[in-house]
């Protein structure tokens, strides 16, 4: 390849090194003089140029200086006159004023002189053919007004003075002979100037040296002259009145009146210097350009040599050579750039050691990162493949380089999997998205950003994460399924208050034993139903919570008694508890409801007349927080010790589908049934701070394992018996209710008690019937759950009309609840719906028999669960 000179167009391959130089040198030479050569004439051009145009300005304001020093002058003799007649001349004396008229006129060789003298017929010497202007004062700097619309042209001087007795006005009369010679001057102009002046309109006042091409007396100089006639003084080049190109200078005039004075010379004769400089100039380029030849053929001899060496030596490191010496032989400027070429010789040789670094370090980087990376090109062979991604793949690294990807995941190139790699390399877009790949079990989220090669892949191993998002969200169900619940539960136990209610008033007032039988009947019905509700609530975690100490293992072994007689004699029931179990806080009536709902499950599981076991293992166990991400979500439960109640049957077992909605309410496989077992179980685990995880394969049984917190307390002791007189009062009683039932119901039940009871439907009403009779009522029985206003807000006014006053508040929702609802707002007692006319008559008598001792107030927050 031959070495190519700065300017291409030189340079030919048939060309050597030195013939390039000698052109290229000559070349810039030759250019250098030539644009030397042009300043040189440019600037020498516009300084004859300049001084030609400036010498037009010095005449124009010589002949403007002249004009106004001979009108002046004149100006000034017609005063001394005008003086001297006022001394020397009598007013009558015409004969002495025409005397000295006669002599200043022959003077100023002026054609006529005009005396108007004290208001007299004016006195006129000279040719009085012509008439004289009338008498006006000159406006601003005017000296004098020139009139050329007459043949002869000529110009009029006025000088006035005040006297006493009237005004005297000399008015002086010339031709324009006398201003021609200021103008017929041409020096400083050359052969051809010249200089003339013209009136306010252009008109010629002198004569021009040139006739104008039409034959007229006006000066058409195109923008010079109407420059001129606006008040402008300049000089300019363009083209005069006979239409060659000149130099104008002009001069405003306003001593006459508003004329020009113009001075023109010919451009061709002010700029003739110019042509011998140019002449000058191309002689001086020409020798100065074989001289510059000359050395160029000289100077690039000397820089050939060393350059061709310097041209092998390149040929060399082309060719991978890095270590030979580079010759530096020649001038300052080669042997700098054989330093130059040495320098980089040895910076290539470094940057491919820095490039072997570079893809060391990119190398470590990427088999250090968590992610999998794989690195394809266009064709789908993979490049490069970290040790993550061998890992996910379960291939080795010698196995999958150079292998097409259709080749390890041909299950999936053709889902979205495939599509959505095949569009990054389509697009060179960066991609997105998760895949299950069935083979591995296992889920993937990958990212393909686009290279210049094909496609970076980063995928990781999202399976983990994918599962405990399931689990979340069948968590987050199950706890709007809930709120459904305890809504359901709520209303029900309301309905049910007015039947129970009513019947076991009606039980106490119907002694015949076949009516006394049904209404017992209808009271058991009503129990029924509440246990149902209180299931619903239980499940909603909101159902009636009476914790206490208890061993777990010996709650199921006292249970284990009751639950056996309710499954087939073909199931075998096994107890595996551990002993000295550490005590829980917890519900006796609801533990027991869950270890009867999964035993009864379990057995139905195996089905009717086929032998199985159900098996029930209590125990102590740690729980760290991997377990817990690895089997529960991470808010459910923290580390720390649990109590285990697991149950597992050989039943038929259950699919992922049946498993994610056995804890929906309602929801049941069975022929017959509520499906609220375990709708119920999981909200009582709940309540007792626990989780519950079930494990179940398709014929192969199910087991439900269940973790309470452990716990230090001692047993408690046994509730007191209850007294079975049911009292009666005479006080005044507040029922606020929204349900009329209820309100119905309590009326019924307390009248026949011996109270007086006010009715109101509603918390808005209720206030206003408190506020008509607050000193009367003794007790307000105020249901919590209301529209419009509830409860809580109602129970606040109530204190804040009268702070003393006793409530007994009455829900569908449990005793927590309402605490929870309520925490600090002072209600007396709770009666949780529904309940029988005897309880509510023992909790009114019991709380105004408290608050009827003014030196004991209630110390706590009683409730009436049942």
């Amino acid at each position: 390849m031959r070495f190519k000179s700065p300017l291409g167009l030189i340079a030919r391959p048939n060309l050597s090194l030195r013939t390039e130089l000698i052109l290229l040198l000559g070349a810039i030479v030759l250019l250098a003089t030539a644009s030397l050569g042009s300043i040189a004439f440019n600037t020498s051009r516009t300084i004859v140029e300049e001084g030609a145009v400036r010498a037009v300005g010095v005449v124009a304001n010589a002949r403007k200086q002249a004009l106004i020093r001979f009108l002046s002058d004149q100006r000034v003799r017609a005063a001394a006159v005008l003086e001297t007649v006022s001394v020397g001349c009598a007013p009558d004396e015409t004969i002495c004023i025409r005397r000295i008229l006669m002599g200043f006129g022959a003077s100023e060789s002026a054609s006529a002189v005009q005396l108007a003298y004290r208001n007299r017929p004016p006195i006129i010497v000279g040719d009085d053919t012509v008439p004289f202007p009338e008498a006006a004062t000159p406006a601003g700097d005017q000296i004098a007004r020139f009139v050329s619309d007459q043949t002869p042209r000529y110009y009029v001087i006025q000088v006035r003075d005040v006297l006493r007795d009237g005004e005297m006005v000399i008015t002086l009369r010339a031709d324009i002979d006398g201003v021609n010679s200021i103008f017929n001057d041409r020096y400083g102009l050359g052969e051809s100037g010249e200089t003339f002046l013209t009136d306010a309109r252009g008109a010629f006042l002198t004569l021009p040296r040139y006739p104008t091409p039409t034959g007229d007396f006006y000066a058409n100089d195109g923008q010079a002259i109407g420059s001129c006639l606006t008040g402008n003084d300049a000089e300019v080049l363009g083209r005069g009145y006979r239409g060659v190109p000149v130099i104008q200078g002009f001069r405003y005039t306003p001593e006459i009146g508003g004329g020009c004075i113009m001075v023109h010379m010919d451009q061709a004769e002010a700029f003739a210097p110019t042509r011998q400089l140019r002449m000058e100039l191309i002689r001086v380029s020409i020798l100065l350009g074989i001289v510059a030849i000359a050395c160029s053929i000289l100077f690039a001899q000397l820089i050939s040599r060393p350059i061709n060496r310097l041209r092998d030596r390149a040929r060399s490191l082309q060719a991978g050579d890095f270590d030979s010496p580079v010759p530096a032989k020649g001038f300052a400027e080669v042997r700098m750039f054989a330093e130059t070429f040495a320098a980089m010789a040895s910076s290539l040789r470094n940057s491919r050691m820095e490039l072997e670094k570079s893809n060391e370090q990119i190398t470590s980087t990427l088999e250090s990162i968590s992610d999998g990376f794989i690195a394809l090109d266009r064709e789908w062979r993979c490049l490069y493949i970290n040790h993550v991604a061998t890992t996910l793949s379960r291939g080795s690294r010698e196995e999958l380089i150079g292998k097409n990807l259709s080749e390890w995941f041909a299950e999936n190139l053709g889902s979205t999997a495939g599509a959505e790699l095949e569009r990054g390399m389509r697009e060179r877009t960066r991609v997105h998205f998760e895949e299950y790949y069935a083979p591995f079990d296992s889920w993937f989220e990958v990212d393909a950003y686009p290279t210049g090669d094909g496609l970076a892949v980063f995928g990781r191993d999202v399976t983990e994460r994918k599962r405990f998002n399931e689990r979340l969200q069948q968590t987050q169900r199950l706890e709007s399924h809930g709120v459904l619940a305890g809504g359901i539960a709520h209303d029900f136990n309301n309905l049910l208050t007015g039947i129970i209610g009513n019947a076991s008033l009606a039980l106490e007032e119907s002694p015949a034993k076949p009516i006394r039988g049904w209404l017992q009947n209808v009271v058991a019905a009503g129990e029924q139903a509440t246990a149902l509700t209180r299931q619903l609530l239980a499940y909603a975690g909101k159902g009636p919570f009476v914790t206490q100490p208890l061993n777990l293992s010996e709650l199921v072994r006292e249970t284990s008694h009751l639950v056996q007689t309710s499954i087939p004699q073909t199931v075998q029931l096994h107890l595996q508890l551990a002993e000295n179990l550490p005590v829980i806080e917890g519900d006796v009536a609801q533990l027991q409801q869950i270890v009867m709902n999964l035993v009864i499950n379990g057995a139905e599981a195996i089905g009717e007349g086929r032998t199985g076991s159900v098996t029930v293992t209590t125990c102590l166990q740690e729980i760290d927080r991997i377990y817990i991400q690895q089997t529960f979500a991470p808010e459910e439960i923290s580390p720390g010790a649990y109590i285990v109640l697991e149950v597992t049957d050989t039943g038929c077992g259950m699919d992922e589908p049946t498993i994610s909605r056995i804890f929906e309410p309602f929801f049941t496989t069975k022929f017959a049934g509520r499906g609220l077992g375990l709708a119920a179980t999981i909200g009582i685990v709940r309540r007792h701070k626990g989780t519950l995880k079930v494990y179940s394969v398709p014929g192969q049984g199910s087991s439900f394992k269940i973790l309470i917190p452990a716990g230090a307390s001692e047993r408690a002791g046994s509730p007191l018996a209850r007294n079975e007189q049911t009292p009666r009062g005479s006080e005044t009683i507040l029922v606020i209710d929204v349900e009329e039932v209820v309100r119905r119901t309590a009326r019924a039940t307390l009248e026949r008690l011996g109270y007086t009871v006010v009715l109101a439907e509603n918390g808005a009403k209720g206030i206003l019937r408190f506020r008509e009779c607050s000193a009367k009522v003794s007790l307000v029985l105020l249901d919590l759950t209301m529209p419009g206003m509830p409860g809580e807000e109602v129970l606040e006014r109530l204190k804040a009309i009268r702070p003393d006053v006793p409530v007994i508040l009455s829900s569908g929702f449990s005793e927590m609840e309402v605490t929870r609802r309520l925490s600090g707002k002072g209600p007396a007692s709770f009666l949780q719906k529904p309940y029988t006319a005897r309880q509510l008559a023992e909790q009114v008598r019991s709380v105004l028999d408290e608050f009827a001792e003014p030196r004991n107030p209630p110390k706590h927050f009683r409730a009436e669960n049942r």
